[in-house]
């Protein structure tokens, strides 16, 4: 049967033909991604904030003291 061909081939099936339905659909998909993205820009900013805070204490740490072995402590 063709149908049953075409919705095993189709990545999206429409259950209804309304067009508030396909709306809806493609608004919360459009927010989604937007959240996606929202998310991704938070992850990155935070990320490289936390790289730089540590790049710039173990540089702080290495100048002021000559040597990072001399804070490590010894059991």
């Amino acid at each position: 049967n063709g149908t049953e061909v075409t919705k095993d081939a189709a990545d999206l099936i429409l259950l209804d033909d309304k067009f508030t339905t396909i709306e809806k659909s493609v608004e919360s998909g459009r927010t989604i991604f937007a959240n996606i993205l929202n998310f991704m820009r938070h992850e990155l900013t935070t990320n490289v904030a936390e790289v730089l805070s540590l790049l710039l204490g173990v540089f702080l740490i290495t100048s002021s003291i000559g040597n990072i072995t001399e804070v490590t402590p010894t059991l």
